[in-house]
């Protein structure tokens, strides 16, 4: 999928800002920066469901996301908030 120049500077720039990547050379920044696509979730929305297999690692770049936790009640607690520049995944 071929971005704009535009689209292209705000993906460099939010993986600028994620600690884990800071080591990566400009060049693998940039790879990474065109192997990515952007979504978008409402709120209350799961972007991934606990025990289900994942092979997805996600930036947040706006807004923020629960994580919770069921428990054996059937409740749900929260275990952090997570806000720009977060970065999460299943495994």
């Amino acid at each position: 999928e071929r971005v704009s120049a535009d689209e292209k500077r705000l993906r460099m720039k939010l993986l600028a800002n994620v600690p884990l990547l800071s080591t990566l050379a400009k060049q693998e920044l940039d790879q990474v920066a065109n192997s990515m696509s952007t979504n978008s979730f409402q709120e209350g929305e799961p972007i991934v469901t606990e025990g289900e297999t994942g092979t997805q690692f996600f930036i947040l770049s706006k807004g923020k996301v629960r994580v919770t936790k069921k428990q054996e009640d059937g409740t749900e607690k929260e275990l952090v908030v997570l806000r720009e520049h977060s970065f999460f995944g299943e495994r």
